[in-house]
């Protein structure tokens, strides 16, 4: 379909919930970890990461943006020695 392969990367818990898991395989979804991501970068796709989760939706308070860094960013390591370009992005809202 299209020239750019791309490939969103998902918790690893969201692919142990039944109907969940098929839904995100159709949409070509893959289990987030360092060996999946060494095979989509080592590959040439183009990867989505949204490091965080609930620990973030928990502490959401709307009247301050707050932005967390987990302790661990080795897909930033990653991509760097595979020479994939980052582009960071803030969603909020």
């Amino acid at each position: 379909w299209f020239p750019v392969r791309y490939h969103a990367l998902i918790a690893d818990v969201l692919f142990d919930v039944p109907g969940v898991r098929e839904m995100l395989m159709i949409m070509g979804a893959k289990r987030v970890n360092r060996k999946s991501i060494h095979r989509m970068l080592e590959a040439g796709h183009n990867i989505a990461i949204q490091p965080g989760g609930i620990y973030e939706q928990l502490r959401t308070n709307h009247k301050q943006e707050t932005a967390y860094f987990p302790p661990n960013l080795g897909f930033i390591r990653q991509a760097i020695r595979a020479g994939t370009p980052l582009l960071p992005a803030y969603l909020f809202g």
